[in-house]
């Protein structure tokens, strides 16, 4: 039997090593990628106890690992005597190209499917980062000039006076309340009984005809000589709706003042920009901002409000004053010119908008904060009324979540109610047991994801007896 040479053993091709070579440059390519997100999503200036537990510097640490071990493997299969230098070689090129042409496909799909929004770049329902700053204060500089919207000083904005709606369901008095007819003047003959609701567009009645509002059919069902006067304003949070009782709802002298809101209202609370909370259209409107002090007071640090004339000028939203107390804002979801390079590429884009890392650890942004502040908002609202000689009254309306959640979850909003012992109502178990299945209007309508009229009339239904027993008491004080 002959025996081989050595070297025609060592120049045998290896199956093993071609293997080797190209799993190592496909987890270089991925660990590149993981690094990139890693880099991206970093927050300048944390805290050591930050840094440690960042969830960009652990994937940042576990990209560079990856980096290095795959690195060594290759240099290892490529130094190495097994196989034949050719077929080294061509394993790299046809890994190379593998990973250039898996990027290239994708980057042109992605081009393909992405459509330009008046809130950013969207592939079907996802989002690519980063949003694009001038793009989006363009947008919604045009939209200042058009008169569908009402700024407030105050309150940022507010259901402006003897107006109509465009879908011709809601109409504004003369003195800014929904009411039947437009410009009706509301303060003639008010009867001997007043209820005011505080609220968002569940309160207000979006998507529903006055008449088939709940705050109208409450009406219906209180004696003869009550109103229910409709102070509700969309998009408002908790603080914008204790600012609107202050300023506007002691005047009509009411017995009983319903504060009503649902669960998104309280990380209103914690917003201080309009154009952040609202995302489906341009809502270019300012709002103000509570802070709870040393003392557990809630003090407004943004007044005077900021012009938005002036914020939409300014070259990047990271310049925005006060945007850093805005819970919304997240500094990697916007552009940033030392990153421009990257945002040539929609696969790149893609890459770091896959997991979006939170940023509520910034100051007065926390869930904890959000529930102080919320809490101390509540009571100020209850010792208002109280003080103005009426009759608080606080309701939980559910929204399309809370029917989707399982026992034992409780809404935000509850907890908060239950935590600060402040005598409330809650809706959710009146509209489960009624028998109306759909609740909700269908998204794609007017008014879609608020109450249908089946559901006002359920909300109505259950607060009847409640809002008579509560101004009985009202009257015997």
């Amino acid at each position: 039997m002959t025996r081989l040479p050595d070297n025609a053993i060592r120049r045998e091709p290896s199956p093993n090593g071609t293997v080797a070579i190209s799993m190592a440059l496909y987890g270089m390519a991925l660990c590149g990628g993981m690094l990139l997100v890693g880099l991206y999503h970093y927050r300048t200036k944390p805290s050591w106890g930050q840094f440690l537990l960042s969830p960009s510097v652990i994937l940042c640490m576990v990209a560079v690992l990856g980096l290095l071990v795959a690195s060594g493997v290759l240099v290892r299969f490529l130094s190495g005597s097994q196989g034949r230098n050719r077929d080294r070689r061509y394993a790299v090129i046809m890994s190379l190209l593998v990973i250039v042409l898996a990027g290239g496909i994708s980057e042109a799909a992605l081009r393909i499917a992405a459509v330009e929004r008046h809130n950013g770049t969207f592939v079907g329902k996802f989002r690519l980062l980063p949003r694009q700053w001038r793009e989006f204060a363009d947008r919604q500089r045009t939209m200042l000039a058009s008169s569908k919207t009402t700024g407030d000083d105050t309150l940022g904005w507010t259901a402006g006076a003897n107006r109509k709606s465009e879908d011709g369901l809601s109409e504004i008095s003369a003195e800014g309340l929904r009411s039947a007819t437009q410009g009706e003047v509301l303060r003639n003959g008010l009867g001997n009984c007043r209820v005011a609701l505080v609220g968002d567009s569940f309160t207000f009645g979006d998507g529903v005809r006055f008449e088939d509002s709940w705050g109208y059919r409450l009406e219906q069902l209180l004696p003869k000589g009550c109103r229910v006067l409709n102070f509700g304003v969309g998009g408002y949070g908790i603080d914008q709706m204790y600012l609107r009782y202050k300023r506007d709802v002691p005047s009509w002298k009411s017995n009983l003042v319903i504060l009503s809101f649902i669960d998104p209202d309280l990380h209103r609370t914690m917003s201080a920009y309009g154009f952040l909370i609202v995302d489906q259209i341009p809502f270019p409107l300012m709002k103000p901002r509570f802070v709870l002090d040393q003392r557990g007071i809630p003090n407004i640090v943004n007044q005077p409000l900021p012009k938005a004339e002036d914020i939409f000028m300014l070259p990047s939203i990271h310049d925005v004053p006060f945007i850093e107390y805005d819970e919304k804002y997240n500094r990697t979801d916007w552009d940033r010119p030392q990153w421009r390079g990257v945002y040539r590429s929609y696969f790149l884009r893609f890459l770091i908008s896959i997991y979006r890392f939170s940023e509520k650890d910034r100051p007065f942004v926390s869930d904890a904060d959000m529930r102080a502040l919320n809490s101390s908002l509540l009571h100020a609202f209850v010792d208002a009324v109280h003080k103005d000689g009426a009759t608080p009254l606080l309701v939980y309306l559910p929204n399309k979540r809370d029917f989707k959640k399982k026992s034992p979850w409780i809404p935000e909003g509850l907890q908060i109610l239950q935590n600060a012992q402040l005598e409330h109502v809650d809706l959710t178990s009146c509209l489960k047991r009624d028998s109306e299945p759909n609740h909700f209007i269908p998204m794609g309508k007017a008014g879609g994801g608020h109450y249908t009229l089946q559901a006002n009339a359920a909300v109505a239904a259950c607060l009847g007896p409640i809002v008579r027993d509560r101004l009985g008491l009202a009257k015997a004080e």
